[in-house]
């Protein structure tokens, strides 16, 4: 029986099993490549594959653009507007407040817009930076920092405060 099973052919035994095993993954890999390229909707072309190179121009710089639009929309409807009247300690749901807070300041950027326009916020642009840069020389000039302060904070809050701040709070911080 030691003599049947000999180093030999063990060995041989071994070298066709690695064999096959390498042709069939050589194999299954030219199939899934031969399949890849034949498809029409392939992930591998890069974009504008075979244009001109000022249409290829065209194309890098209008995806590069993609990334700086931005857009703020108006987050209640005119007719839900938190006016100056209206008692904040009964506003229900309690995000009206935070959403009203966010569309006042987008009303604040239109006025100083309106009596500058080169003084205007970028969408994106960091708002506490955008409202401090107003204290010098802009139409905050006049203007106690502190005040301008207190109102980043509460807006910084509504926005990305996950507690809920009622009434009592915002007058006593005013």
């Amino acid at each position: 029986m030691a003599d049947r099973l000999s180093g030999v052919a063990i060995i041989i035994c071994i070298a066709l099993g690695v064999l096959t095993f390498l042709i069939l993954f050589i194999f299954a890999k030219r199939q899934i490549m031969r399949f890849t390229l034949k498809s029409k909707h392939s992930p591998h072309v890069p974009i504008g594959h075979g244009v001109s190179k000022s249409l290829k121009d065209e194309v890098d710089r209008r995806l590069l653009i993609i990334k700086d639009i931005a857009y703020e929309p108006t987050l209640l409807k005119p007719n839900e507007c938190l006016s100056e009247h209206s008692n904040l300690s009964q506003v229900q749901p309690q995000h009206l407040l935070r959403m009203g807070v966010v569309d006042k300041l987008s009303e604040l950027e239109e006025h100083i817009g309106g009596i500058d326009k080169t003084r205007i916020r970028k969408p994106g642009q960091d708002v506490r930076v955008f409202l401090l840069r107003q204290l010098h020389g802009g139409p905050f000039a006049n203007c106690d920092p502190r005040t301008v302060h207190k109102f980043l904070d509460l807006y910084e809050h509504a926005r990305h405060s996950p507690k809920v701040r009622t009434y009592c709070n915002l007058s006593n911080r005013s």
